[in-house]
């Protein structure tokens, strides 16, 4: 008897945490800040997607604006404001952070230019524009 109880009380205590942790208010941001980090100005000056079209392969940029479309996998839609281009965003890199197609964003990365002229951003880093 004594057993069963410890074995209870073990799986009620080990499962609360997850049923916990599996809640996500809608109206709050949530930012996984656990890697930590620096926070603060950035060395690389934003471009505008014009800009960037232009750019040489593995420029190292920065772009302000929205992502307005999941595309596939980790490819999304952005846009400045004035044009658009595809942004490959892995799921590291998002580090937590919750965007949606109202939120204004920065992302750090380096142009990947293809073939045929085709240009994407490769995302290194992506937060929350002031």
């Amino acid at each position: 008897m004594k057993r069963l109880l410890m074995v209870s009380a073990l799986a009620v205590g080990l499962a609360s945490p997850f049923a916990v942790a599996q809640f996500k208010d809608p109206s709050t941001v949530m930012i996984n800040n656990s890697q930590g980090g620096f926070q603060g100005p950035s060395a690389v000056d934003n471009v505008t997607i014009s800009d960037a079209k232009t750019m040489r392969d593995d420029s190292y940029i920065a772009l302000e604006g929205k992502i307005t479309k999941h595309l596939r996998k980790d490819k999304y839609l952005f846009t400045d404001g004035t044009d658009e281009i595809v942004v490959e965003i892995d799921k590291d890199k998002w580090r937590g952070v919750i965007i949606t197609p109202n939120d204004t964003v920065r992302l750090e990365g380096e142009i990947d230019a293809g073939r045929g002229g085709k240009v994407e951003i490769d995302v290194d880093r992506i937060q929350l524009a002031k």
